[in-house]
């Protein structure tokens, strides 16, 4: 996916100041032919780059690249701790990769530079136009920068530190002024001043952190899969039929009828059809002028109105798609519990394996799809 050093100013040196000791001499990468073999995950290689989804172009591993071991442990260990029905939609992809764009080496340590703006822009799900191949990319910059809890230098970070991190990136993103112009500095200048959002969750692992990315990711591939038939179509998306109209009433979603995204593609922060004076537009207007404590009256009516699965959710029909799927996947692997302070305000998410009626119903839409036996 597709972020005014804005709330990353204030807060990165208290969330990833510390940094780890590079890892042990990388292992030589063996090409593999799919991404599983007989159900268990295969080597996930890097992408070769640079590389930008299009139509005339498919991702390729970059066979001449090392790998990690202790990156590759988070991999199998998220897939392993993953819902059946989610590992075997894993394996039916065509490529799984590790995305070193915007770092200078095959190592985590060499991502300094990568912003977690530049993480989530280069994490994605991809669905091949012409023939409708399917692939997922996790940025190398997951793995940098994170204490580790065992005898391993290098780790996917824990839960709660990936949801604040997304999050800050996510309101950084929204920050960006339309054109870019010398307010970006002073917002940057004036937000010392905020105690940036942080996030309570249970369980607080590393591989619930792989696994809510690749379950992100996977979601936008579904939403093509699910909508935009067949591949490479330019037909708007038939979204009226699925769940029986209950997720995107009469193919409409807030009153908006949906769309193809412009150039077919959903950058991380998109703000697409939203209803005139919307939370999520009061909320972005609210970050451009830095009038932060109403951005974060915002963001607090955004998650304590009971719709969305998370505050992305609301920027668009695509990320509520894609964010109520990964809500449904966590809490089939396991997630308890979720809540965000911002500001004055604390906001559960998920309580006790539960959200919000309004959510519960969007998540039902999936349990229909996949039906996965009770953990």
């Amino acid at each position: 996916m597709k972020p005014i050093a804005l709330i990353l100013t204030i807060s990165l040196i208290a969330l990833i100041g510390f940094g780890c000791a590079p890892p042990p001499p990388p292992q030589a990468l063996r090409a593999t032919a799919a991404v599983c073999d007989g159900g268990v995950l295969n080597t996930v290689p890097f992408l070769k780059v640079p590389f930008e989804p299009s139509y005339k172009m498919r991702p390729e591993p970059d066979y001449d690249a090392p790998t990690n071991p202790e990156i590759q442990a988070d991999l199998t260990a998220a897939f392993q701790a993953a819902p059946p029905f989610f590992r075997a939609q894993l394996c039916g992809l065509q490529g799984i990769y590790i995305n070193p764009a915007g770092c200078s080496g095959f190592d985590p340590s060499t991502c300094g530079s990568l912003s977690e703006i530049g993480i989530a822009d280069n994490s994605w799900g991809f669905r091949e136009p012409s023939r409708g191949d399917k692939y997922i990319a996790l940025s190398l910059g997951l793995w940098k920068d994170n204490r580790c809890t065992d005898a391993r230098s290098v780790c996917a970070a824990p839960f709660k530190l990936f949801e604040t991190r997304r999050l800050l990136a996510l309101l950084a993103r929204t920050a960006e002024p339309a054109e870019k112009d010398s307010r970006q500095t002073a917002l940057g200048d004036r937000l010392p001043r905020l105690s940036p959002p942080s996030f309570e969750v249970s369980p607080d692992t590393p591989a619930m952190s792989v696994l809510a990315a690749l379950a992100h990711e996977f979601g936008h591939v579904l939403w093509w899969d699910t909508f935009v038939q067949p591949p490479g179509s330019v037909q708007g998306p038939n979204t009226a039929a699925f769940c029986d109209g209950s997720f995107y009433p009469s193919g409409a979603w807030q009153g908006r009828k949906v769309t193809l995204p412009d150039g077919r593609w959903v950058g991380f922060g998109d703000i697409r059809l939203q209803p005139d004076n919307s939370d999520v537009l009061l909320f972005s207007q609210s970050l451009r002028s830095a009038n932060y404590a109403r951005a974060f009256d915002g963001l607090h009516r955004i998650y304590s109105n009971g719709r969305w699965a998370s505050a992305l959710a609301a920027f668009s029909p695509d990320e509520d798609f894609v964010e109520s799927f990964q809500r449904f996947f966590l809490l089939n692997a396991g997630l308890q519990q979720t809540a965000i302070t911002s500001g004055k305000y604390s906001d559960s998410v998920v309580r006790n394996g539960n959200v919000a009626p309004l959510v519960q119903t969007k998540l039902q839409c999936f349990a229909r799809l996949y039906q996965p036996a009770k953990r």
